[in-house]
């Protein structure tokens, strides 16, 4: 290794006590808040910077990635994200477009909070506000959750958002409560060297159903922008949620996520994993089974091009009987890009009845392009049904000369074939209105037009 590489990973000049203090002395929040960031601070100090060797990182290398290069000294400033007037106007316009109407919107700019509005319709109790607004003052529903999934200690890349998260937001919906429009949650990078630590947590009710998308976004394709976010979820029994992550930054941005979900007796999460973005992404998503009769499905629709990096390893962790886990991820690699699925289903041994599934598929159209697909077991039970598979592939010639002898041009059976591939993991979304705005994202990605329409 390097000398100069290792000083990267090694060396955090911006990240000091100094710069720490004056970020929790710039904002207004609550003692418990603040010693949760403290915590957060102290691991920082003593954890290490996941390496090669670390087994959940063998296949990702960050070793050039500079923490110092970004704008740690002037991340501290509180307050809400400042613009001009026109592009404001802009940058709302363009995201409550992109998604259509909503239960709310709120929108995080440069790790700050931006904009934020409900809908008149919004039922009574429900909260969906950021963080800013919600920890000036003693809070019961972050103290009982926040950090709860994963706590600030859990890695290094945990710890350093905990330290410094900001722009985070929160959405409660009470028991027994029906919300028909999705939530809109999008967090926007506008600065070269920028930094976003925000966090999302949410919260269901027992019986409650609701949708809630999630976009990270660079407003300009030339900006390198560093984020290390998390993402809790809360399911309490009965509670049925349709949570969309999209993550669209542009080639030149690193993003590293951790995402929880806890799932009470008889909850059920849909989750959707789009990956669009970034120049190395990696994102955990764990699932935790914990009440009988939970079921999560997880579909994942990945697309890298270029040199891209994209890295996604999930967890459906069976910790109750009679439970039920069902993972779909579907890739396409482009150029020289490549990604990285390692998943894993677990089940305790009083899990007794679990029914769970794994399946990540892989479709290269390129030569130079490479995926590695690591789909594992961990049983611990005796009565169970659990199967993993994959598979990687080009584009099948005789498939691309059946349908051209159909009077299909060349680029529309690619199309068509590239289209289909995605199609089996969107017709499981519950969604239609979801579903056609996710399909809008993929074929833009993959500079498609739609064939099956």
């Amino acid at each position: 290794m390097s000398t100069d590489i290792k000083t990267n990973q090694t060396s955090f000049n911006k990240i000091n006590p100094d710069v720490f203090n004056l970020f929790c002395k710039n904002r207004d929040e609550n003692k418990w808040f603040v010693s949760c960031r403290e915590s957060a601070w102290q691991a920082w100090q003593t954890l290490a910077f996941p390496t090669l060797k670390d087994e959940s990182w063998r296949r990702t290398d960050i070793r050039t990635l500079s923490l110092d290069s970004y704008e740690f000294e002037s991340f501290g400033n509180a307050g809400t994200a400042q613009t001009t007037a026109v592009k404001s106007e802009e940058i709302i316009q363009k995201l409550s477009s992109s998604w259509g109407d909503s239960a709310g919107t709120l929108i995080t700019l440069d790790s700050k909070p931006f904009f934020r509005k409900m809908a008149s319709t919004s039922p009574q109790g429900v909260v969906f506000d950021h963080f800013e607004n919600l920890v000036k003052e003693s809070n019961p529903l972050i103290e009982k959750y926040y950090s709860k999934a994963v706590p600030v200690n859990d890695s290094k890349f945990s710890a350093l958002h905990y330290a410094f998260e900001s722009g985070g937001a929160l959405l409660y919906i009470p028991q027994d409560t029906v919300v028909e429009l999705p939530f809109n949650y999008f967090i926007e990078l506008s600065k070269n060297k920028g930094i976003d630590t925000s966090h999302l947590l949410v919260i269901a009710g027992k019986n409650s159903k609701f949708s809630i998308i999630r976009q990270t976004e660079s407003l300009d394709e030339k900006l390198d922008g560093f984020h290390t976010g998390v993402v809790e979820l809360f399911l309490e029994e009965g509670a049925n949620v349709s949570f969309v992550d999209v993550q669209n930054w542009n080639l030149k941005s690193w993003h590293i996520d951790t995402h929880r979900a806890f799932l009470a007796k008889d909850a059920h999460l849909e989750w959707v994993a789009v990956g669009l973005g970034g120049r190395l992404s990696k994102t955990d998503s764990n699932t935790h089974l914990q009440g009988e009769g939970s079921r999560v499905d997880m579909l994942g629709l990945v697309c890298s091009e270029g040199k891209q990096h994209l890295d996604y390893h999930t967890l459906q962790d069976h910790d109750a009987p009679n439970a039920f886990s069902d993972l779909l991820y579907n890739t396409v690699l482009k150029d020289k890009s490549r990604t990285v699925f390692r998943g894993m289903i677990k089940v305790h041994p009083h899990a007794q009845k679990t029914d769970a599934y794994q399946k990540n598929n892989n479709l290269s159209l390129s030569s130079d392009a490479r995926a590695d697909s690591i789909p594992g077991l961990e049983i611990s039970a005796n009565d169970v049904r659990c199967t993993h598979g994959s598979t990687t592939s080009e584009i099948d010639n005789d498939q691309v000369l059946y349908l051209m002898s159909r009077g299909i041009s060349r680029q529309d059976s690619d199309n068509l074939i590239v289209e289909g591939f995605f199609e089996t993991v969107m017709q499981r979304m519950q969604s239609e209105y979801i579903r056609e705005r996710v399909r809008g994202l993929i074929l833009n990605k993959l500079g498609l037009s739609s064939v099956l329409s």
